[in-house]
């Protein structure tokens, strides 16, 4: 709650209060960003929450439209059309909507017949440029990648994970796991593992995929 009130300009009363957030965009310590310039618009649906930060014309606009309905039905594309339709009165566009999971409880996984091994900062160095990992770790100096976890056989990396420092509060993993090792459960351990050790280390962790990535949704509630 105090990430939202940080990323959506309000208070965490406000995220955690009964009533929608309609907040003017400014930047703000601690925030989630991923560019040099910003966000200049952002929504969220958080649980059966609604969190909107705009300029102010775009804010009456969504406050007209969005206050009074369900927020369950926020990302449905009748809705996404019509937002997006109105950015572009102001040349800009929807960059992406994604689903985000949160870790519920404690989860023990399975590390029998993997070498699991861990990579500090200075250790992920080695993966610049390694196109077997684009989602474990990112090199974005806005989010910077922060611990990593893989598992090999025989001395060869089959799956990875990634947690990127997105805010002091917040580290958001990625993983990648090799194509012909895929669908015997090694995603959601490496996951896992980071998961708990992130948790370890005080921030909470969160896991980030696209609409359309059923498997990777499926690790990410395993």
């Amino acid at each position: 709650a105090a990430q939202l009130a940080d990323d959506f300009c309000c208070t965490t009363d406000d995220v955690l209060g009964p009533e929608p957030v309609f907040s003017v965009l400014e930047m703000r310590e601690g925030q989630r960003r991923y560019s040099s310039a910003g966000d200049a618009f952002k929504a969220a649906v958080a649980g059966d929450k609604l969190l909107i930060a705009a300029a102010p014309d775009m804010l009456a606009w969504c406050r007209e439209r969005y206050a009074n309905g369900n927020p369950a039905w926020f990302m449905e594309m009748d809705t996404l059309r019509e937002l997006d339709a109105r950015l572009a009165q102001d040349g800009l566009y929807i960059a992406s909507a994604h689903p985000f999971f949160l870790p519920e409880r404690p989860v023990t996984p399975v590390t029998d017949g993997w070498d699991i091994r861990w990579y500090e900062v200075e250790a992920i160095e080695q993966f610049r440029g390694d196109k077997r990992f684009p989602q474990s770790f990112a090199f974005n100096p806005f989010s910077p990648d922060e611990l990593g976890v893989s598992a090999s056989v025989n001395g060869e990396i089959v799956a990875m994970a990634g947690a990127s420092r997105d805010s002091q509060r917040m580290w958001q993993i990625g993983v990648d796991v090799r194509p012909d090792m895929r669908g015997k459960g090694l995603g959601s351990t490496v996951v896992s593992l980071l998961k708990n050790e992130v948790m370890l280390r005080g921030r909470l962790p969160f896991y980030g995929t696209a609409m359309s990535h059923i498997a990777s949704q499926r690790t990410a509630l395993r």
